[in-house]
């Protein structure tokens, strides 16, 4: 069992496996379907995120992607994927504790990590930062090798890395952001505790958002202390977050179906979507995508309002930072965990779906274009060209 994240309107529910955002991977036996569910996010790209957390990853593809070209064996449990600058692609498997590091569409090397890996974040400088949710550690990953583990605070959900290199990571348990500079962990801010932290990002300027489940807050931390806490609502659901580059922030709210619009220190609009949205990506022109879980949907946002409405089906991407992928061409990749493919959408309609492997669930973008998928159903990767 993984992540103790919240997985329905409710709040928390317990360990279940996580991703950025928390969301349900709703992927065949309910047994595994409970155990499909990872931090970014936090992304965290959620940058890659890892944009820097945010939810979205660029590419230099002129076209987009039609169909596998590769598939890729790893360890049992692939959640998420990340692309170093050098097109190294890490991939964080939860029931084995490892990261299978790719090369030229080939594993090179599997690394031993903590327990219930999440998602990878990669620092500017290429070096790799996994939060291990189920041992309270950040395995530090230096090319093919493990240069350190940190520990840090209660179920770290989540890591986003800052333009200068500073990685903020979000303890679910005990209500912290622990700082790492380097190879240790520089302050510890609290940002209140049963507030439950989890996704979070980080804006071109270096300001950090945290988003707090239990009370439908959103912390915002410049250097190392909270500077002002900025409420969604009355309890709307604070599920994934992504920052686009212009610094503004979007957070999508899986009880009340919105997403909220925060510029600086206040939510300027909200903004109604589709029926529990969970997915959120932001492409370079400032285009907001936002995957609805119970409609099948993708809500196309422009200027601060809904301009298109996409279906895919049921259930369409369910994670946050990661798990949909943007390229500079507009094309969207959209994961279907129960339904074993990826969407492609460009502009406002589906131009493709591809078959991948079972119960897809990351998507990450190489600077060939190429798109790296991860299939926690069946152990591989699938890599569409």
């Amino acid at each position: 069992m993984l992540r103790c994240a919240p997985t329905g309107p409710g709040g928390p529910a317990g360990p279940t496996l996580g991703v950025p955002g928390g969301q349900p991977v709703m992927a065949a036996p309910k047994a595994k379907r409970r155990r499909l569910l990872v931090w970014g996010g936090v992304a965290v790209v959620v940058v890659a995120l890892v944009v820097a957390v945010v939810v979205f990853r660029t590419v230099t593809a002129p076209h987009s992607a039609t169909h596998v070209g590769a598939t890729i064996s790893v360890d049992n449990g692939p959640v998420d994927a990340a692309v170093a600058p050098d097109g190294t692609v890490y991939v964080t498997n939860v029931d084995d504790a490892t990261v299978s590091v790719i090369k030229d569409e080939l594993v090179s090397t599997t690394i031993s990590v903590g327990k219930e890996p999440g998602w990878p974040a990669v620092a500017p400088d290429g070096s790799v930062y996994v939060a291990n949710f189920g041992d309270g550690t950040v395995s530090v990953i230096k090319g093919e090798l493990v240069s350190t583990t940190i520990s840090v605070g209660n179920y770290p959900a989540g890591a986003a890395v800052a333009p200068d290199g500073t990685v903020y990571v979000a303890n679910y348990g005990d209500g912290t952001v622990s700082v790492i500079n380097g190879d240790r962990v520089s302050t510890t801010i609290s940002v209140g505790v049963g507030q439950y932290p989890g996704p979070l990002a980080v804006a071109p300027d270096g300001t950090v958002y945290v988003t707090n489940f239990d009370d439908a807050t959103v912390s915002v931390i410049k250097g190392d202390r909270v500077t002002t806490t900025i409420s969604l609502g009355s309890n709307p659901g604070p599920r994934s977050m992504a920052v686009s580059r212009d610094g503004t922030v979007y957070v999508t709210n899986s009880v009340d179906g919105t997403v909220s619009v925060i510029k600086g220190d206040r939510v300027t609009t909200t903004i109604s979507v589709g029926k529990y949205p969970q997915s959120l990506a932001v492409s370079p022109d400032g285009t907001v995508y936002v995957a609805s879980y119970e409609d099948g949907k993708v809500s196309v946002i422009k200027s601060d309002r809904v301009t298109a409405t996409v279906s895919i089906g049921k259930n369409p991407g369910l994670m946050s930072p990661g798990l949909m992928a943007v390229g500079p061409d507009g094309s969207l990749y959209v994961t279907n965990v129960d339904y074993a493919t990826v969407s492609v959408i460009k502009g406002d309609r589906v131009t493709t779906t591809i078959s991948v492997g079972k119960n897809p669930v990351g998507a990450a973008v190489a600077p060939d274009g190429s798109v790296y998928v991860t299939n926690a159903g069946d152990g591989t990767v699938s890599v569409l060209r």
